[in-house]
């Protein structure tokens, strides 16, 4: 009867309103605690793209000779040793007879007598003395190395060059390839020349000068001494004077097609002794049939003998 059904309608009604109460608030829960977990996540995510992550670096020693030191970050001291890896923050210091090379991220960096340098996981910062610095076109994992020092900033442009910090001045010398020098108020695009490096000094003022120097002799003789063993033994004579003219800063030439196939295929034997690599090239190739001439804009133009 419709009495007795409104009735039970009535009962069923109050009965349901808890349970469907309580599921609601549970839903609602729920989805809150969705909400609030995405806008963490998110947050989270944000974040982490606005905090700026150090760059990986890596850092072998490849030559150490001499009176040297390293402090790491925590301020001990040790001598270091060759394949020996440095972490960012540490810093090298020579003495009076002492030389250290380095592999900074695929760079050759070689550290001059009297020398103190800062590894940062970005830059380079020379404190005292003179660097050489080589790119690795091949194997380096960044481009753009960037060596401060009190007077401004130096910034590889695929290169070799040196930094000498002197009392007041900073004078960086390109031999191959082309820097960025940087100062608060200036940049200047420094280039190696044909036949000549270029040499630019930064003083206190922030006064730029730039001149041209030579790109060989006494002024560069120091970077051969950190210079890594090369040994001569089983090399070909091409893989020789490729090594020879990355050390030295010259360009490698080759008179005609079958000159650069006899080195190729011309394997050499023995070593040079203590000769550094612009002093061997004459000596080594003449146990082949090779001969090298420097040429006035640092070419080494390689041509076979011609026999009588």
């Amino acid at each position: 009867p419709p009495e007795l059904r409104a009735q039970w309608e009535k009962t069923f009604r109050a009965g349901l309103q808890p349970v469907l109460d309580g599921r609601n608030r549970r839903i609602h829960g729920v989805v809150l605690g969705l909400c609030a977990s995405v806008v963490l996540v998110t947050a989270a995510w944000w974040f982490t793209l606005l905090e700026p992550t150090a760059p990986n670096v890596s850092i072998r020693v490849s030559h150490v000779s001499g009176d040297h030191q390293m402090h790491d970050d925590a301020g001990s001291a040790q001598t270091l040793r060759v394949d020996q890896q440095l972490a960012a923050g540490s810093s090298i210091s020579t003495g009076e007879y002492g030389v250290v090379t380095i592999n900074y991220n695929g760079y050759d960096l070689r550290l001059h007598r009297n020398t103190h340098i800062a590894l940062a996981p970005d830059r380079i910062k020379v404190l005292a003395g003179q660097i050489y610095a080589s790119d690795d076109q091949v194997n380096s994992k960044s481009h753009g190395l960037r060596i401060d020092t009190p007077h401004g900033t130096i910034r590889d442009i695929g290169t070799q060059f040196t930094v000498a910090l002197l009392p007041h001045e900073t004078v960086t010398t390109v031999r191959r390839g082309a820097v960025l020098v940087e100062t608060p108020s200036a940049q200047l695009r420094a280039a190696a020349l044909p036949g000549s490096a270029v040499q630019v000094t930064l003083d206190e003022d922030q006064t730029v000068q730039q001149t041209r120097v030579a790109a060989s002799g006494a002024a560069w003789d120091w970077i051969y001494s950190g210079a890594p063993v090369y040994k001569l033994e089983g090399q070909s004579a091409y893989e020789f004077l490729q090594w020879s003219v990355s050390e030295s800063g010259l360009h490698l030439q080759f008179a005609d097609m079958a000159a650069e196939i006899y080195a190729s295929n011309t394997v050499l034997h023995g070593d040079f002794g203590a000769l550094n690599p612009e002093q061997a090239v004459n000596p080594v190739l003449a146990t082949t049939d090779l001969q090298a001439q420097r040429k006035a804009d640092n070419t080494l133009l390689v041509s076979l003998q011609v026999r009588r």
